[in-house]
């Protein structure tokens, strides 16, 4: 279950509060002074009351109604007053508190931008959490256990102000959008898996010609590709590795280039027109979606797509085709397997690579805030790091109550339990479970969960993992400055509709590669390329300073 996160950048129009973090923390302690916990439960010997927003879940109760929330109230001892704020319109929402000031004592999963917590800082909203760190053991144990995410938390001002989340066994995103090739075809041609440029170009000709599907007919897509929004197909560029370019923009010995501007690219646009010219490319890469492509894969029941790129297969081909798809309650591999991932094929100089879509796995920077109008800031740092405590609390955030809608069995596994009659299982989830999962799930921590989707899916990255280009990934999901962040959105939309119109033009020959490449590398600083590679060399830099790698 992987929670969507929702990114904006929240414009503040009011004038920065003059409190520092110690200020709030000191002026907070002498409106009420209360003796908080530092570990075990309740967190305090009274009943203690904090406010605080959170996102309405479409399918969901407020947290309050929910028998999950009401347990943690009597555990811990603190009552929370919630702010439901509906999902559609949240953001109107959230920015009339910020600009009122008038803010609960913490937000919850209703701010979580990668460039928010510098702006609420700046602004005066919330409190740094290196002071209290003694109340919030969990973050520094995350903190300790991963110093890799060390730097995209902290600001510049060298402190952090956030709780992120962390589920390290669902690593699914690092990978990206997965290649996927027609097995049971490879094997039925007599065909080794592809090595090479060369020898994938020869297999996807047998495809062509072969009639792999059986079918008498010349009916077989050979390889399909999915366009994405506005026929965005700059992401192909993860397939460009023979030629040594994965990434649109990548570091090359300490300089951030842009991918698509590298003679590499040039290279691996002649191969893509290749395919294009000798009708092993589908003409609607360029413009379809999931849906007219998983349309054309499978029809009545026969496969007409040799290779395909998706995030997993069974988007695009039924499940029981898909790579090692496992039923919920059954962990037997399906034996019926036809996609498969295709290694990354080698260039000339015998290395293959793929793109790590991301440096931080399931892991979102930015999801609990404590304001500097907390009454009892350590309190809130405490209720808010009870949550980093997989071991104890993750299964219930995702799941809901323990005894109430899963158990753990005699074997030591967690098993649902059956909802009340006439109420489907999700809906019974989704009815006591906030669908946040823990914010921090380590491979050490987890439960016995048997959530095979998730475990197949990490083995898919598993098989692309030794191939990522970590030395030249630039670090997306560090933030930008305000003013860098300007020049990105002033530029970039413009630079990557460029980069699709002429990766379009090349590869249909509309444009000769050879002839009208110069053109196309001087189009650019027309397009502010100049002041965007200056943009990501600043936060890179900043990057580097922070410890990152």
């Amino acid at each position: 279950m992987m929670r969507r996160v929702l990114v904006f950048m929240v414009t503040l129009s009011v004038v920065a509060m003059t409190a520092t973090a110690g200020g709030a923390k000191e002026s907070a302690a002498k409106a009420a002074a209360i003796e908080v916990n530092r570990d075990g439960l309740p967190l305090v010997a009274s009943p203690v009351t904090l406010t605080a927003t959170a996102i309405q879940l479409p399918t969901g109760r407020a947290l309050g109604d929910m028998p999950l929330f009401q347990d943690v109230e009597r555990k811990t001892g603190v009552r929370i007053e919630w702010q439901m704020i509906p999902q559609s319109g949240r953001v109107e929402r959230i920015n009339l508190i910020l600009a009122s000031q008038d803010y609960p004592d913490f937000f919850w999963h209703s701010i979580d931008s990668i460039d928010l917590p510098q702006t609420l800082a700046e602004r005066g909203a919330v409190i740094a959490l290196d002071p209290y760190m003694e109340y919030a053991p969990n973050l520094q144990k995350l903190l300790d256990y991963s110093p890799e995410f060390v730097p995209y938390l902290r600001n510049p001002d060298g402190n952090i102000y956030s709780f992120p989340m962390y589920r390290q066994r669902i690593d699914l995103g690092s990978a990206g959008d997965r290649p996927y090739i027609n097995y049971e075809w490879l094997d039925r041609l007599g065909l080794d898996v592809p090595e090479t440029p060369d020898e994938f170009y020869e297999v996807l000709k047998a495809f062509k010609t072969g009639d792999p599907n059986q079918t008498g007919r010349d009916d077989v897509i050979p390889m399909s590709l999915l366009a994405g929004a506005d026929n965005d197909i700059s992401g192909w560029i993860a397939l460009f590795g023979p030629w040594g370019v994965v990434y649109p923009q990548m570091v090359v010995d300490g300089k951030v280039v842009l991918g698509h501007m590298q003679p590499g690219f040039r290279d691996g646009l002649k191969f893509f027109n290749r395919l294009y010219e000798e009708g092993l490319l589908d003409p609607e890469s360029f413009t379809q979606g999931r849906e007219q492509l998983r349309a054309k894969a499978t029809v009545n029941g026969v496969h007409m797509v040799g290779f395909f790129r998706d995030y997993v297969s069974w988007l695009v081909v039924d499940r029981m085709v898909s790579m090692y798809y496992m039923d919920f309650t059954d962990p037997t591999p399906n034996p019926g397997v036809v996609y498969d991932i295709l290694p990354p094929l080698r260039g000339r100089s015998g290395t293959a690579m793929w793109p790590r879509a991301t440096a931080t796995p399931n892991f979102t920077p930015a999801t609990g805030f404590v304001s500097t109008r907390a009454r009892n800031p350590e309190l809130a740092v405490r209720w808010l790091d009870l949550w980093m405590d997989g071991e104890h609390w993750g299964y219930s955030a995702e799941e809901g109550l323990e005894g109430l809608t899963w158990q753990v069995n005699n074997e030591g596994f967690v098993e649902p339990l059956s909802p009340p009659d006439g109420v489907s299982r999700n809906d019974w989830r989704n009815q006591n479970a906030y669908d946040i999962g823990s914010h921090w799930w380590s491979n050490e921590l987890l439960p016995q969960v048997p959530q095979y989707g998730w475990i197949t899916q990490a083995e898919m990255v598993d098989k692309l993992r030794p191939y990522f280009d970590d030395n030249r990934r630039f670090p997306n999901e560090y933030f930008s400055l305000p003013d860098e962040e300007a020049i990105i959105n002033r530029y970039w939309p413009g630079i990557l509709l460029y980069i699709n119109e002429n990766m379009a033009r090349f590869i249909t020959g509309d444009l000769d590669i050879d002839r009208n490449w110069d053109q196309y590398i001087a189009g650019f600083r027309a397009l502010g390329a100049e002041q965007v590679l200056g943009a990501f060399q600043a936060r890179y830099e900043r990057f580097v300073a922070a410890g990152g790698r």
